[in-house]
């Protein structure tokens, strides 16, 4: 019991260190918190397609909220909350369900000294991390559903589960379908059809929970499927539609598991040929295509692989218990502790310091440079809508880019792509120029003193790399021009 308190605290404490060190995750988790803030629906806070109506991430942004208005929980504090609860879950759930949990934080320590980048994905604070916590849960227990007799029980708890996570993030919902290929392949055929089962009753109850399943489908299913378009540049996609390959320190690990198995005279056919490894393979082929079939799930069967193997390993040989257990659980603590913790090339710092636009904070000069009442940012980095979103939920302005170029109407989609695709040419803003208003703006983010070359709009630098313009006024100093 000793030995998993000290595993317990090592997880619990990382993001608590971490976020004292003035981590501030610029991903989707500000935008969630900005969302649940505000009160505002999508179509008050971006200009966005018609028809794209419904929160896509209804039960997570419900739950924000709650803590907000009925526990008073300011922004900051539910931005630490987001991927403080985010990461324990994932991190600690697995120690529940191994006979040794040490094994689970040595894979995920090994994995985080060697790649730096491993441990920012889980603290993201973002709802699919629970989901990789939840398919974690299921390639550790998938044993329990064979057998002659349903496991009712089982079942329906798994369907609650599914429910929960389509609840929370309907868009990361179908994702619970890939690691059915793996079970596929290993002939797994009655977990397969049991989890079928239970996926597709959990969705359809965890979609009708957010009183718009018919409408939340269609949308889901309209940004799955035109997210990841393949007709233009990898490049121009957000990171996560981007293909990825998998990650050379996990496949290393399996190699040296392989071989050490090989030595000790065991069958490795036994090892590859189950659905924790043929998941894995999966999810490298499917990452080719779609950076999320690996890292969100392909790479957690490939650490629960690992885990399984390494858990086998210490039951066989370190059978010591006692205090000899305890001091080896709170080396592997601290280890672990060290090795997610340490701000490795700035790794947790890179925000800081962050210079947001905050309209409160802004002289009554600058203020005159914010979009008027009713009028739009025209951004073309997600950055800046994510980091000024929530620095102003309340704000009477929409943003043209948001959180996923696919929303966008299709006329600024076509302007966007422009951008993208000449690699920020001068130009290919100008669609975009004669679109804007007086009350609106444009901001362009790059660091040095140089102005953006668009004659056509007056310009002033504001917190350090953003540059937002707007159209020429008569009262306007000729030092800000």
């Amino acid at each position: 019991m000793l030995s998993l308190v000290a595993l317990l605290a090592s997880v619990l404490f990382a993001p608590a260190r971490i976020g004292s060190q003035g981590y501030f995750p610029i991903d989707d988790a500000p935008r969630h918190v900005g969302k649940a803030v505000s009160g505002k629906s999508w179509n008050e806070i971006l200009v966005i397609r018609e028809g794209m109506t419904t929160d896509m991430h209804h039960g997570w942004d419900s739950f924000l909220g709650f803590l907000h208005y009925r526990i008073k929980i300011g922004k900051d504090g539910l931005l630490a909350l987001s991927y403080t609860v985010c990461f324990i879950i994932f991190a600690a759930l697995p120690l529940f369900f191994l006979k040794r949990p040490e094994s689970w934080l040595i894979v995920l320590g090994f994995c985080s000294l060697f790649d730096l980048g491993f441990s920012s994905r889980f603290l993201l604070g973002r709802p699919f991390i629970i989901g990789c916590a939840v398919l974690s849960f299921m390639l550790l227990t998938w044993r329990n559903f064979t057998g002659y007799r349903p496991p009712v029980a089982r079942m329906a708890g798994l369907a609650a589960v599914i429910a929960l996570m389509a609840w929370l993030a309907p868009t990361s919902a179908y994702l619970f379908a890939i690691p059915l290929l793996g079970f596929a392949l290993a002939r797994e055929w009655t977990v397969l059809i049991r989890w079928i089962i239970c996926i597709s009753i959990g969705s359809v109850i965890g979609y009708a929970m957010t009183g718009y399943p018919v409408q939340l489908f269609r949308n889901v299913a309209y940004t799955v499927l035109s997210g990841p378009d393949q007709n233009i540049f990898s490049r121009m996609l957000v990171t996560e539609f981007q293909p990825a390959g998998g990650d050379l320190i996990i496949f290393l690990g399996i190699v040296i598991v392989l071989v050490w198995r090989s030595l000790r005279k065991k069958r490795n056919r036994e090892a590859i040929d189950n659905p924790l490894f043929l998941n894995a393979v999966c999810g490298v082929f499917l990452g080719l295509l779609v950076a999320r079939f690996w890292v969100d799930w392909g790479r957690i069967a490939a650490l629960i692989w690992l885990t399984k193997e390494l858990d086998e390993f210490l039951e066989e040989y370190l059978t010591f218990n006692g205090l000899k257990r305890l001091a080896f659980c709170a080396a592997t603590a601290v280890c672990f502790f060290i090795a997610v913790t340490a701000d490795v090339r700035s790794r947790w710092t890179y925000m800081v310091p962050r210079n947001p636009l905050i309209y409160e904070k802004a002289t009554p000069e600058e203020k005159a440079w914010f979009p008027d009442s009713g009028g739009i940012f025209y951004n073309d980095q997600m950055g800046f809508f994510y980091q000024t979103f929530f620095e102003n939920p309340y704000a009477p302005w929409r943003y043209v880019l948001g959180f996923e170029p696919v929303l966008m109407r299709a006329d600024d989609l076509r302007i966007y792509r422009s951008i993208q695709w000449t690699g920020g040419n001068i130009d290919s803003y100008q669609k975009w120029i004669k679109k804007m208003r007086p009350s609106d703006r444009m901001v362009l983010m790059f660091d040095g003193g140089q102005r953006p070359m668009i004659p056509d709009l007056e310009w002033r630098l504001m917190n350090v790399n953003k540059w937002v313009g707007r159209l020429p006024r008569k009262d306007t100093a000729s030092a800000a021009r």
